[in-house]
């Protein structure tokens, strides 16, 4: 892991942090996900494909290490989204 990486993994889990303090609060909840937990997830989820590690194709903000491949068989997914590859969904909408 390179140091990027660590410092948005660190900037990611401060944010979730953050972010379950207004559970309750859907409207600042939502704001701080798209603000806040979701650029770090693309970040890191970039990093990751720069250095040639596996992500899960399933959802764009996934960070969980892929174990399986998709319905289709073409991509790497997680467990949780091996029925919602959004890699799959684009290849059908350039069809």
């Amino acid at each position: 892991m390179n140091f990027d990486e660590e410092y948005f993994n660190q900037a990611f889990k401060d944010s979730e942090l953050y972010r379950s303090r207004y559970i309750s609060n859907a409207d600042i909840y939502d704001e701080i996900y798209r603000n806040d937990v979701h650029p770090c997830k693309s970040i890191i989820r970039r990093i990751r494909l720069h250095t040639d590690r596996q992500i899960c194709w399933g959802a764009s903000d996934c960070l969980t290490t892929p174990t399986r491949l998709c319905r289709e068989g073409k991509h790497e997914t997680c467990e949780t989204h091996t029925m919602t590859c959004f890699a799959c969904e684009d290849d059908t909408a350039t069809d």
